[in-house]
């Protein structure tokens, strides 16, 4: 995993973190103590996170791969 792949996964997985909280603390009413942060699955967020990950190899890879920031700014790709 190069740099640029840490920072999607590391920002996909905070927005990830942060969706989820921010859903059980709208929604504890159904089940108490639902809301704490200790009892969201990091398991989950790093899924969606492997997931970008993956879509963004793919898209550097593609057809399209030239116009992006990275691949015109010289970046390491793969």
């Amino acid at each position: 995993m190069n740099e640029m792949e840490r920072l999607i996964w590391a920002g996909v997985f905070a927005a990830e973190w942060s969706k989820e909280r921010k859903f059980r603390q709208e929604n504890t009413s159904s089940q108490p103590g639902w809301h704490d942060p200790a009892s969201i699955s990091g398991f989950s967020c790093a899924e969606v996170a492997d997931v970008a990950v993956e879509a963004y190899r793919e898209a550097v890879t593609g057809d399209n791969g030239e116009y992006l920031l990275p691949v015109k700014e010289g970046w390491p790709s793969l």
